[in-house]
């Protein structure tokens, strides 16, 4: 374990009866301990589980996700206890042990690049931002604390451009782009610490601003910076356009070219300043949670490597490699810019590719034969009176009857692969399909959690692990 507590944490109480530990959508109700530890650590209060597990009372345990959100539970009226993050796991010959705190912690191993707020915010509504990316939800509090006031009201989202320059103040939609800072939050931004020390504040002649309807602070700023984001996809379109003429409304508009235009960059910092209208209640916040700690082995490097290097190495080594094995480079490609890059929409669209790329050749019995689809076709033609245009399209739709869908594939290969998925895992699998498609068809109030990324890229990962010991088996 990495932890050293703090010498004035103080064991607490055990509860009189074990509770209920639920991890991955599975359910343990005995053959652990629990020790509690309570104190300050890193300036906060925090309570710190301690769960030592008989695997052998509990072999289920292997199958877990640690990544997931541990939580405890009352048998007799499934009262919630405690949910947080593990901390810290250990596997020894037949027992685990596992070290969690609160949520708050994962705030320990990201850097807040920037945040800064009115003195009249609620510290509630501070924590609710700083929380948002690893969560979604939650109310704003009104003026009365503890109140939730849900009222729809207007906010004021203004995010810096890069690479934007213009006379002429314009709109895209309703984001207004201007250079004149001379609105009262303008005023407030020169005057905040970020506003002046700031980069991307204040050396950038270009902003956007747009006004959004929400109940809560939090929200409007990210669906403020959303908006904004919008309005420079719609920008960098323009500037890519490189036709002679387009007919639009039937009319024709002829577009001049130049080239130092189309190699523009015109970009959107990842700060943004929002303020409830008719309020003091403001800030400036970096969406961007980094993720630049180092990944720190004192010791055992080789050890912590030698999983990746027994199932990875012989692979790697190959020359040539078929398709499938460079699809599976392909898989991790893209596994990896699902946890670096993008916003939560971008990492699941991302997600899904290396899905794909994992399952293609797998193979999938298929519903009907040569002959039953010979038999539906003549049996549609005696039957119909159709063209050869129709004809043609038809056969080739029954020729596509036994394609099957990706969720066919996926659970196809958990099965070949033996994979072990609760319903609940493999309810959130459909769910973050769902989802997916949602965004591929352009709908904008998609909101994905990163509990779902987190299970999807897991399962995802498992399936991987389970391919590449079937392809090691036929290299040795």
């Amino acid at each position: 374990m990495t932890e050293n507590f703090n010498s004035d944490f103080k064991n607490l109480s055990k509860p009189e009866n074990l509770p209920m530990l639920k991890l991955s959508g599975r359910c343990f109700d005995n053959g652990f301990d629990i020790t509690v530890k309570e104190g300050y650590l890193r300036r906060r209060m925090q309570k710190i589980y301690t769960f030592d597990i008989d695997l052998d009372i509990n072999p289920d345990f292997l199958y877990c996700d640690l990544k997931d959100e541990i939580e405890l539970f009352q048998k007799e009226d499934n009262k919630i206890i405690f949910r947080g993050v593990i901390k810290d796991a250990l596997i020894e010959g037949k027992n685990a042990k596992l070290i969690a705190e609160d949520f708050g912690a994962k705030l320990n191993y990201v850097s807040i690049n920037g945040l800064e707020t009115s003195p009249y915010m609620d510290p509630g509504e501070i924590i609710s931002i700083l929380l948002m990316p690893f969560f979604y939800g939650g109310i704003r509090l009104g003026n009365v604390p503890g109140v939730p006031d849900t009222s729809i009201r207007n906010f004021i989202a203004i995010v810096p451009i890069k690479n934007l320059i213009f006379k002429e103040e314009f709109k895209i939609g309703n984001v207004e782009f201007y250079n004149n800072f001379n609105k009262i939050d303008d005023k407030i931004i020169r005057k905040m610490d970020l506003g002046k020390n700031v980069h991307d504040w204040n050396s950038n002649p270009t902003r956007a601003r747009v006004i959004i309807k929400s109940s809560e602070f939090k929200t409007a700023l990210f669906n403020g910076y959303s908006r904004i984001s919008t309005a420079i996809d719609f920008i960098t379109l323009r500037n890519e356009l490189s036709f002679p003429r387009l007919t639009i409304n039937n009319e024709n508009e002829y577009l001049n070219f130049h080239y130092n235009e189309l190699a523009a960059n015109v970009a959107i910092p990842t700060w943004v300043y929002c303020r409830e209208d008719d309020t003091d209640i403001y800030a400036i916040y970096n969406i961007e949670i980094s993720k630049d700690n180092a990944l720190n082995l004192e010791s055992n490097s080789l050890k912590y490597f030698e999983v990746i290097d027994q199932l990875f190495t012989k692979f790697l080594c190959k020359d040539p490699m078929t398709q499938n094995e460079k699809n599976l480079l392909m898989t991790i490609h893209w596994l990896r810019r699902a946890i670096q890059s993008g916003d939560n929409r971008d990492k699941l669209l991302d997600l899904w590719t290396a899905m794909e790329f994992l399952i293609s050749g797998t193979k999938v019995m298929p519903l009907f034969c040569r002959e039953q689809k010979d038999s539906i076709k003549r049996l549609l033609c005696s039957n119909l009176e159709l063209t050869d245009v129709q004809k043609e399209v038809l056969y080739k739709k029954i020729d596509m009857l036994n394609d099957p869908s990706l969720m066919v594939m996926i659970d196809t290969l958990i099965q070949e692969l033996e994979i072990n998925l609760t319903d609940e895992e493999s309810d959130l699998l459909v769910s973050a399909r769902k989802k997916r498609n949602s965004v591929i068809h352009g709908k904008k109030d998609v909101v994905v959690c990163d509990k779902e990324l987190n299970k999807l890229r897991s399962i995802i990962e498992r399936l991987l692990i389970g391919k590449m010991n079937f392809k090691r088996k036929i290299l040795i």
